[in-house]
């Protein structure tokens, strides 16, 4: 098992909209079951609804699913709200889960699922995001590995790049193996894809700022990324002054 739980990622804002979304979802798990109401998750194969894009990115169908994606939502949600701000982070949350969610429920052969649920499609988006915003910073995780009736512990420090495209690629490869129909791992992918069109779409635009250490810089400038190349420091702005300078 491997915990990701923090960064040596440049933070400039605290994590406040990470924090709030986390608390939503715990709250949502207790006031709203999935059961109770199931009107609020992903349907499938019953039309279109876009509420549902929303609601069901907040909804987890057990204690297990929720405290996982709790946790990678910590770890890859203040990496990104470190850069947008809180208002940003939210923007590009939300417009995740809805592109994910509602790519599913549209174009996506239902097979024998008939709900769907969770917010691991937004999160797969943040890690994309994260693989091309911060890919040669590294995540601390725990790891954990059992031996019989013994444990392993150990503390490693994993790329981002390496952490991210491996969760990423796995779950591409198990969406292809089920025929690319409705699916845990096609949820996955799908908000993969979200957030990498937007993490370089975010780039092109200029409404965030990597200070030349993103995955395109480093292609495109070679390994040391700025060290090829001079770059001028700004005072950092969010994704909020950055669209009102645009504006």
């Amino acid at each position: 098992m491997i915990i990701p739980w923090g960064t040596d990622a440049p933070i400039y804002h605290r994590p406040i909209a990470t924090v709030a979304i986390i608390v939503l979802n715990v709250a949502a798990f207790v006031l709203f079951p999935s059961a109770d109401f199931e009107e609020w998750t992903l349907e499938l194969g019953g039309g279109v609804h876009p509420v549902q894009w929303v609601t069901n990115v907040f909804m987890h169908i057990g204690l297990v699913h929720l405290i996982g994606n709790m946790i990678f939502l910590w770890a890859f949600g203040i990496i990104v709200e470190g850069k947008l701000g809180a208002f940003g982070f939210l923007a590009v949350y939300v417009a995740m889960g809805v592109f994910q969610s509602a790519t599913i429920q549209v174009f996506v052969d239902p097979g024998e699922a008939r709900y769907m649920l969770g917010a691991s499609g937004a999160i797969y988006g943040l890690m994309a995001l994260c693989l091309i915003w911060a890919p040669r910073n590294d995540l601390y995780c725990l790891v954990i590995l059992g031996f019989g009736l013994r444990l392993l512990v150990f503390q490693p420090e994993i790329p981002i790049l390496w952490f991210s495209a491996f969760y990423i690629l796995w779950e591409m490869m198990l969406s292809g193996l089920n025929g690319f129909s409705a699916s845990s791992a096609m949820a996955h992918a799908t908000g993969a894809l979200g957030g990498l069109i937007l993490g370089v779409l975010l780039l092109k635009l200029d409404l965030v700022d990597c200070e030349g250490w993103d995955l395109i810089s480093r292609m495109k400038y070679g390994r040391t990324g700025t060290m090829h190349r001079q770059v001028e420091r700004k005072p950092h702005r969010s994704f909020t002054e950055k669209v009102q300078k645009k504006v």
